[in-house]
């Protein structure tokens, strides 16, 4: 899932994470819908509450 809103998720260095972490969300970006429901359609079996 990281993929989607990361151009880069592997790192060689604290350094080289500092300078080219990015996030590049989408402009109508909903975390519920973007990320919640995303989880819970891959991992259906998981609760969404405790």
């Amino acid at each position: 899932m990281l993929e989607r809103f990361l151009p880069r998720i592997d790192f060689d260095s604290y350094e080289d994470f500092k300078e080219n972490y990015k996030v590049n969300p989408p402009k109508d970006f909903n975390f519920a819908y973007d990320i919640v429901d995303a989880w819970a359609k891959e991992e259906p079996e998981k609760r969404a509450l405790l």
